[in-house]
């Protein structure tokens, strides 16, 4: 089954080392990063449109306050044949992707300043939440491509703008 996870940028400078480590555990199908910039705050809540609002604004105030807005995207497959029930949701979780989210965040919340849950390492749960954070990833790229490209052909009408007024 696939699963999306997001590095947050509270722990950007252990990107490569936790993706090398998942890679070690289950099959990585896709990685890359993603400068979020003016986009950071609405992608985060859109990411967790599903958690209550404290918890997202507590997350949110500790990531927001870190310059670098870049986080790692990871999507990959892991065994899903085996389910154990976890009392924090009150559901059924896949027990490899629940292993490896504990680790992840085991291990790194302790190397990162002002651990908050869930502010090191986001993973899709389900089938479902994969859909809808994939969507959100998308829409994400796609606002930053068109808003990069608006700034390329900004810079270009003022180079034509300079040359002419240079003449």
């Amino acid at each position: 089954m696939l699963s999306l996870g997001i590095v947050w940028n509270s722990a950007q400078k252990y990107n490569y080392e936790i993706i090398n480590e998942m890679e070690n555990k289950v099959k990585i199908v896709e990685s890359f990063e993603i400068n979020l910039g003016d986009f950071f705050t609405d992608f985060i809540y859109e990411i967790y449109q599903n958690e209550e609002k404290w918890k997202v604004d507590k997350k949110h105030s500790n990531m927001i306050t870190i310059p670098n807005k870049t986080v790692a995207v990871v999507v990959f497959e892991f065994n899903s044949e085996k389910l154990n029930y976890h009392p924090q949701k009150n559901k059924n979780v896949y027990t490899e992707l629940n292993n490896l989210k504990v680790y992840i965040r085991d291990k790194y919340s302790k190397k990162i300043d002002n651990y908050f849950f869930d502010n090191l390492f986001h993973c899709t749960d389900d089938l479902e939440e994969f859909k809808q954070d994939y969507e959100v990833v998308k829409k994400y790229l796609k606002l930053i491509l068109v808003n990069n490209l608006k700034k390329i052909n900004s810079i270009e009408k003022e180079k034509v703008y300079d040359k002419r007024k240079s003449k």
